[in-house]
């Protein structure tokens, strides 16, 4: 792997996990590999094997693509337990898809062939980071509606207290 190979991947790396807003965080991370890696699109896609959603798309118009639904059902269905990506090739381009464990999938599309051995391996891990990113996003979120649950319960109970005619004695 060449120098410029293990910047790039260390900047990839680096990008991803920054923020707790699941879509801003991937706006900002499929960006970098974009970039970094010289593809052309890039998707995440959250399910199992019977549903699945792309949860964020570079370019947008990726997320109704035929050939990136075909890949999904696929790759969430009978190759989801494998750590070998998963690799369609077409005269226009090269999509290959990585397990994100817990989460779904990483969809990297280039021109051309497919990466080298060591990038691979290295993207392999970079999934799994990047799953991880997605997972503590979506906790975050799930503790701040939890948070405004209880601030509301609590402004109501405050105000029933507070404007109740009956006194109240604490012993």
């Amino acid at each position: 792997m060449s120098i410029l190979e293990q910047q790039s991947l260390f900047e990839i790396v680096m990008g991803i996990g920054n923020g707790t807003d699941t879509q801003e965080m991937l706006q900002s991370s499929l960006s970098i590999m974009i970039r970094r890696l010289g593809c052309h699109l890039g998707a995440v896609v959250r399910g199992n094997n019977e549903e699945f959603e792309v949860v964020h798309s570079i370019p947008n118009h990726v997320k109704s693509s035929p050939e990136i639904m075909l890949l999904c059902k696929s790759a969430l269905g009978e190759h989801s337990t494998t750590v070998r990506p998963l690799t369609l090739e077409t005269p226009e381009h090269t999509l290959m898809v990585f397990t994100m464990p817990d989460y779904g999938i990483l969809v990297l599309g280039k021109v051309g062939s497919a990466f080298s051995k060591r990038v691979t391996g290295t993207l392999i891990r970079i999934a799994e980071k990047l799953s991880i990113a997605c997972i503590a996003c979506e906790q975050t979120l799930l503790i701040q509606k939890e948070q405004q649950h209880f601030q509301m319960l609590e402004s109501r109970y405050r105000f029933l207290f507070s404007n109740s005619p009956l006194p109240v004695w604490v012993i």
